[in-house]
Parts: structure tokens; sequence; C-alpha cells
């Protein structure tokens, strides 16, 4: 062993030793997140000795000799002690800057001491990177003042943490010591299977009865166990062949309000580790002993008890779960006791998405990076008998069936129009509803926007339908909208059912419980003078765009609620429309999809249309649709609406429509007239940017005319052309390095440099082996969305452009790892461009078209297929967010909103580029199928 690496077994040894910092009685340690720690890394007993100081130093240098840089930055307090190290070990070589999170107040009032930008190349040194907050932080804060870095040398690198990765992806040179995991070889916290840990340390002499309901058993265990601190031994059967395979789950509510008070258990990975009577037991006692703690005035005979079994954990990919029929189990590979799950069909959340994004990340708290397994169960809930349960946390099928018979609604509506007509007789139909389900009916009236809406509460079902009626029709707020004597065009009856109140609750706390878009809320304040209340129907949130938190102080301003604080009611709600010629269910808002609908032919002409309404004067599409208010919004991005000229110019040209493609045409000569003599684009009321400059050279090279490439384009193409780097980087003058879009934008210059070359001729002699190489670092280290599908598109052009099919590698390493990441219940993928299923399904979408085309032409058949099937799967998710005529009901001008494509499921905002992306994969997918049959 050479000295060196007697040294650095030395330092190893002691980071081991006097570098962690242990959570004791003395010592609470906090994470960044607010969450308490067991330990953490804690380099300040070994960095401030003159020993330790000099081991770090040495084997710092080392790993420093390979970087050019001449100068090393320290980022906060912690990084000084290792920067000064190196600067005295490291002779007259380094020079030494460090750098503060604000400008020091006095003094010299800099941010950065130190010498001046121009002294060489910078390398910030840490004594650990884990997300990388701290090291790009300090990137920026240098590069901000000038100076150039070159990367980071850190201590001890968090594995998982992300923070290396995003760094290299960068660009950045970041290189570390050691790993916490496997040099530190700090504790990974492994369990044992989980229920070991939920067994009692005093068993009773006593054991429950054979032959019980389980929800009896967990009641008969809170009670002893609460009465003499033992837990009853469990009984040999229940009433019932009961099995939780999966794991076991006890739940205390309240019987008035249905609020949980306690709830606990276990998952099973291993089934064999399961025995439902023994786990029933010990995941009541668990849950009694919660409830005690947290709840200590509180009788057991004011709760209701429910017990939930598990079917056995089947380990599946994210794609194959679906939230309306499974629960899942989300666990670390890495760290085995990070454990979290979600139910399916349950409150806060209507998708998927973010049912994982739940399950992975706010309750098992595992990162990005880390390696995790993901596994899925069905839902087996028993309540104890004779009690009623809040009808979530179980496949949906099996919930609330009545709601989901179309004879109720085609009932609920005949009967309005009859109340609507004046007539006094029974009801046509029987309406088919559980005794006692339904705590309210509302009835809302639409003329080209809405014109009446009445909530009736208590009584039978027909009664409230009916008074809620006449209330409507009388609904003097909207007398001025409603024509004399007029007809409404349309109504809706929606049914609420299931409430549960939240005592003094703030709006927070009910915006993050209630579900968008599926849930009514009420609000009331008992305190004022008079009662103070008000509600919102489920449709609410999706007309008005609003998010749940906007929903819920937007509904407190209504009831003119002051205070922090209120009591509320969520319910689930079903509705449902009817027009002269028909009726249909409704959710999110608008009419109700089966999901096995795909957009198709009538579709692409629909949306063409809607952004063809959208021109101005100029050509100039409006940004946004406002549909609430039956308006246009005309500022926005420039980048969004060149994309839409685009499009519909494509779009005119394939479907022989030569009025859209002249439309798109003056619009882009709108835009070219507002090219400045630099060769940037500024159109007025609309941010540009770069981005807005690589669209425009692309949808004017996209036109395919020569002709309309003016000086000013050229100069355009020239100036992006400087964007592209020696190392294969994409970024505009003056950009940093840290803060320039690196996904979106070098993919759309790409693209337009292409078309570029192709419509001029003019050759492009760059080195596309360098640049690709430098965007495959970075989507192998990072995988963001935005890279991947922009470059899909961008290098299937590329190879179309120079002959070079080696391009196409990198397209089809990105379109098979966005086909691993598409949803198989629905159609969406799981992108990082939005919290929840969106239209941004349709970028990858647009992206596996050009790879299912490159598939084609390389003879890639089963490849092929694998790319039109998730084409078509994500045409099946867009097809639930178009807007047709029925989800225009409530609309005061319907026809600017039909054909656009809605921002997601619970939301009608339209922007430009949500119908012209989508547009886009479905013209060229539909081409493309049709091309080769």
């Amino acid at each position: 062993m050479t000295t060196l690496d007697k040294r650095r077994s030395e330092l190893l040894d002691r980071l081991r030793t006097e570098a962690i910092l242990y959570a004791d009685g003395q010592n609470r340690i906090v994470g960044r997140g607010g969450r308490s720690a067991p330990w953490m890394l804690y380099c300040w007993p070994l960095t401030m000795t003159g020993s330790g100081a000099a081991l770090v130093a040495d084997q710092m240098l080392v790993t420093l000799a390979d970087f050019e840089g001449t100068q090393l930055a320290a980022y906060g307090v912690g990084a000084i002690p290792l920067m000064t190290a190196c600067l005295v070990r490291g002779g007259d070589r380094y020079r030494g800057l460090t750098v503060r999170s604000e400008p020091k107040p006095y003094g010299s009032r800099r941010q950065i001491e130190g010498a001046p930008p121009g002294a060489g190349e910078v390398i910030l040194v840490d004594d650990s990177i884990n997300s990388g907050t701290s090291v790009m932080t300090g990137i920026r804060v240098l590069e901000s003042a000038g100076y150039e870095v070159e990367g980071a040398v850190c201590l001890v690198n968090f594995r998982y943490g992300g923070g290396v990765e995003y760094a290299r992806a960068r660009g950045y040179r970041v290189e570390t010591l050691f790993d916490v995991w496997d040099d530190l070889q700090m504790p990974r916290l492994s369990r044992p299977p989980l229920y070991l840990r939920h067994l009692p340390d005093r068993w009773s002499a006593e054991r429950v009865p054979d032959g019980l309901p389980p929800a009896r058993v967990a009641r008969l265990v809170a009670e002893h166990l609460l009465a003499t601190d033992e837990v009853l031994r469990p009984p040999e059967r229940f009433d019932d062949d009961e099995s939780g395979p999966g794991g076991v789950w006890v739940s205390f509510r309240r019987r008035d309000n249905d609020s949980r008070l306690a709830r606990d258990g276990f998952w099973h990975f291993d089934p064999g580790d399961a025995n439902p009577t023994r786990d029933v037991v010990i995941a009541a006692a668990a849950t009694a002993r919660g409830f005690h703690d947290n709840h200590p005035s509180t009788a057991l005979d004011e709760i209701k008890i429910a017990v939930t079994f598990l079917s056995e954990l089947e380990r599946v990919e994210p794609r194959d779960l679906d939230f309306r029929r499974y629960g899942i189990v989300v666990r670390s590979l890495h760290v085995p006791a990070k454990v979290g799950g979600a139910l399916p069909n349950t409150q806060l959340y209507t998708s998927a998405f973010e049912q994982y994004r739940h399950a992975r990340v706010v309750n098992a708290r595992i990162g990005r990076f880390e390696p995790h397994e993901v596994f899925r169960h069905d839902v087996r809930k028993l309540a104890e008998p004779g009690e009623r349960w809040p009808a979530y946390g179980e496949d949906e099928a099996g919930l609330e069936a009545w709601t989901r018979s179309p004879d109720l609604g085609t009932a609920l509506v005949d009967r309005v129009w009859q109340v609507l007509a004046g007539s006094d007789l029974a009801p046509a139909r029987v309406l088919d509803v559980p005794p006692g389900e339904v705590r309210a009916v509302c009835v809302s009236l639409y003329d080209r926007g809405l014109i009446g809406c009445a909530v009736a509460y208590a009584g039978a079902v027909d009664d409230m339908l009916a008074a809620a009626t006449r209330h409507a029709l009388d609904d003097a707020r909207f007398g001025v909208r409603r024509a004399s004597g007029a007809r409404p065009r349309a109504v809706t009856v929606s049914l609420l059912y299931e409430p549960e109140r939240h005592v003094r609750r703030s709006p927070e706390y009910v915006a993050w419980k209630m579900r968008a878009g599926r849930d009514s809320l009420l609000v009331q304040q008992r305190s004022a003078p008079r009662r103070r209340w008000a509600v919102f129907l489920d449709s609410v949130i999706p007309h008005y765009n609003w998010s749940k938190r906007q929903a819920a102080e937007q509904l407190m301003a209504k009831a003119g609620v002051t205070s922090g604080v209120a009591d509320w009611v969520t319910y689930k709600t079903v509705s449902w429309c009817g027009t002269t010629d028909t009726n249909y269910p409704l959710e999110f808002g608008g009419r109700q999809r089966t999901g096995e609908g795909r957009l198709g032919h009538d579709d692409l002409a629909a949306m063409a249309t809607h952004l063809y309404r959208r021109l101005d004067d100029d050509g100039w599409p409006a940004s946004r649709v406002l549909c609430r208010l039956g308006t246009y919004e005309r500022r926005g991005a420039a980048a969004r609406c060149l994309h839409a000229l685009q499009t519909l110019h494509e779009t005119g040209i394939s479907c022989d429509r030569p009025d859209w493609a002249k439309a798109a045409q003056r619009g882009l000569d709108h835009a070219l007239r507002h090219l400045d003599e630099g060769g940037r684009l500024s159109v007025p009321n609309h941010d540009g940017g770069p981005i807005a400059d690589a669209l425009l050279l692309g949808a004017v090279s996209a036109l395919g005319d020569a002709s309309r490439v003016t000086a000013p384009v050229h100069q355009l193409a020239a100036r992006l052309g400087t964007w592209i780097r020696a190392d294969g980087s994409i970024r505009p003058e003056g950009a940093l390095p840290s803060t320039t879009d690196p996904d979106h934008l070098p993919g759309e210059v790409l693209l337009a440099l292409a078309r570029y070359s192709e419509t001029t001729g003019h050759p492009l002699e760059l080195d596309w082996a360098g640049i690709r190489t430098w965007y495959e670092r970075r989507f192998r280290l990072v995988h963001p969305w935005g890279l991947a599908y922009w470059h899909c598109q961008a290098w299937t052009e590329i190879a179309q452009r120079t002959g070079d099919d080696s391009h196409l590698g990198f397209v089809f390493e990105m379109a098979d790892w966005m086909v691993e990441h598409q949803l198989r219940a629905d159609g969406s993928f799981f992108t990082d461009l939005a919290p929840s299923p969106s239209w941004h399904t349709a970028c990858p979408a647009a992206a596996m078209v050009e790879a299912w085309r490159a598939a084609l032409r390389v003879g890639g058949a089963e490849r092929a297929r694998r790319y039109h099937a998730s084409w078509e799967a994500a045409m099946r998710f867009l097809d639930r967010l178009i807007v047709r005529p029925d989800d225009a009901y409530w609309m005061p001008r319907p026809e600017i909103a039909i054909g656009g494509i809605r921002a997601m499921p619970a939301s009608f905002q339209q922007r430009v580029d949500s119908t012209s992306e989508t547009l886009q994969a479905l013209l060229r997918g539909l081409a493309l199928r049709t091309s080769s049959r």
C-alpha cells in the first residue's frame, strides 16, 4: 500500500469516527425539508484540526490535479476549512474565493471575496453533495459575477440525491472522494418484516372469541388494550374466510362526521408472513395506541372501526398502475425502511400519476434518482356491521354502482324539464337512489352561460330536485342574462352525497383534502351574528381554472367568511347534463368520456378550425381562450403562437385547406415584420426570447419556400448557429451554463437549423456527433422530458438531412424510455412537465410519430409497431381533453372553445400550444398510419 493509499484509508477511518453526528437526547438533527433525521455528515470536528484538514486536503488535491482550474471556491461556511487547507497544502498553484449566499450588507458589500473574474477557471470544493443545491447555487453566483466555472470536487457523495447527475448533465465536471453508503458504510435502516415492529410487549392471557367479524375483533382488542394495557390473543378464525396476504390496516373514524382519528397497519412483501387473525389484532392495537395518544378525551363508543385487507403485492412498473382499481406500495431498494403506499380511488387526488407521486415522494420520501420497486394490490375494506363507511380507497367498480346508472340520469333530467314546464304531475320515472344517500341536489340552467342555479337540502330526492329547479328558475342573480320566458338550452343535475366534515379547518387543509373536479365544497361560519355559508359544485374548479386552494379561498370570500378557519363539508358529486336533444353524465365539468375513444379525422378538422378562429386580422393567434368569459386573451408567449401557426399551415397543406395555410402564412409574415436587425423577435404584448427565435426560424423554414427566407431570416439562422458551443452544448449569447434552458431550447434550435438547411440548401457544417454526445450524456444522467420529445424530432430530421442513420440510435433510446413511462390504463405519460396528467401527453406523442417514422425507414418493424401503439394510446388519453359541443353546454360562446384542448381533465384552460401540439401529433400520426399500411 502506497503512502497515498494509507492516507486515504486514514481519512476514511476518521470520517467514520469523527465526521458523523448522531441524533440523541442532546442533538436533534433536522433535514432541509424540516424532518428529523437519525444522523448527518458533520465534518467540523475533523476539518477544524490541523491533522484532519491536512488529510482532507491531500486527498482532494489528488483529484483537483486532473482539473484545469486554478481557483478554488467555497460556497457556505462548511466549505471554507476544506478550501483553506487545499490552498495551504497546494503551494501557490491555487487561489481562493469565498462565496456568500447574499452580498455582505456593510464593509466591502461583496458577495464574492477573492480575485476578480479572469484569473482562471473556478472549481468549487465542498464537504458533501446530495441534491446539489449548494453546489449549483454557488456556480450560479460565480457565473453571474463573470467567473467561468469548471466544476466541483466534494468530499462525500450522497448517492441517489441527484446532485452529481444534475451538475454533470449541465456540462460541469464533478468528482467525489467517498460514497456515504459504500465507503462510509452508513446504516441504511434495513428492517425485518414490517409486522414484527407491531408485535406487542404484553399479551393478555385472554383470547378474542372465534367467529367474529374482523372489525368487531379490532374493537375488542382496542377496548381491552385501553383498559388493561394488554393485547388480547388472536382468535383462530373470523366469521368468514378473510385473507390479507399483502397486509392489513385498521382505521378509526368518528361516527358523527367520519373524520379519521387513527390508522395503522403494515404491508407483507412476503405473503408467507401473513396471518390474518394475528395481523388484525396487532394492527388494531397499534391503531388504538395512536388513537389514545392523539385523542385522549374521545371515547371508543364515539368511533367506528374498519379493517382493510390487501391482496398479495404484485411487483409492477409504474406504467401498470390504475388509480381507479389498485392500491400501490413503493419501497426503496437503497434504504429498505423507506416504504410508502396509497390507496385507489381515494381523496386528495384523481390519477395514477398523483397516486404514484404521493406514495413515493410524500409517504416514502424516495428521491427521483433512488432505485425503488413498485407494487400494486386489490383492496377489501370491512367496516363494523351496521356502520357506514366513506366510499373511498377501494376499486371504483365496486363502489356506488347507483351513481353510474344511465336510467337515473335520464330520470333526473326528464324531471327537471317537467318541472320547468310547470307540470304538477308525478315523476315520469322512479328515481332509483338508495334511501338517505343523497344529501343535496343542485340544478343549474344554461343559455349560453349560467342563467340560474340552486341547491336544495333535506327530504326525498324528488322533493329536493323539484325545489332546486324552481329556485334556479327564480334565481334573481341572472335575471339580466335570461331571456324572458325562454327555455334553457341545457340543464344540469348534481347529486351531493358522502359528506365529510372538516371542523375549524384552514382553506389549505380542505384544499389538500378535496379532489379537484370530483367533489363539491361547502363552507360555513356559525359564530357570526348570522350563519354565513356558500357552496361550490364539483364543476367550479374546471370551469374557472382554479387550483384547489384558490377555490377554497374564493368560496370563503363568497360566503363572507373572514377568519382564517371555518367549518367545511366536502361532498362526492355525480352530475348529468340534459339538452333538448340528449342527456349524458358529466365528469370534471364536461361530458364523461369512457376512455375507449381516440382522436380521429373529425377532431383534426375541429382543432384546425379552432386555431383558425383564434387568429386576428394580422393572422396572429390568441394565446388563450377564456371559456368562462367567452373571450380571447391576446397577451402571451410568442413561441406558443408560432408553433400554432406552423401547425395550422401544415394542416392546411395536408387537408387541402388553402384558407388555413394562407392565414398561417399571414401570421408568420406578421412575426417577420417584428424581427429586428439583430435577428431577435419582438411581437408586441408577447414574451419573446431564444425559444421564440428558434421557433420562428423553424416555422418559416417549414413553409418549404426559399423565397420567404429573407435576409433577416438568414441572419437569424446565423445567430442560432453561434449558440452551438465547442463542447456540443447549445446556449444563447450571454446565457450562463447554470441557468440556460438545457432541454427544450437545444432541440428546437437543432430542428430549426435542420429545416432551414433543407429549405435553403445551405449546408450546416456542424459537429453533429459532438452535439449528440453532449445531449446523450444529459439524457442518460437525468432523463428530462423536454429533451426527450424535442430531440426525438430533431435527430430524426438531422439523420434524414445528413444521411447518417447512426443518429437514430439516440432517437430510439429516447422513444423506448418514453414508452416505458406511458400509463397503460389511459395512455398518458409520466412526464415532469405538469403535476398531473395533462395535454403535455401530446408532446411525447408527436415525438413518437417521428420515432415510428424512423423505425419504418430503417426496417424496424417491431419497433415501429411499438411506437405506433404508443401514439394510439396517447390519442386515447387526449380524446378526454378535446372540447366538443357536449362539453360546452355552460359556455357563453361555445364556438370559440370547441376543438380546443384542455390543459388537463380538471381544467378548461385552453392555451394555444396545447391545441397545436395535439393537432400536430394527430395530423402526422394519421398521415403516417395511412402511408404505412
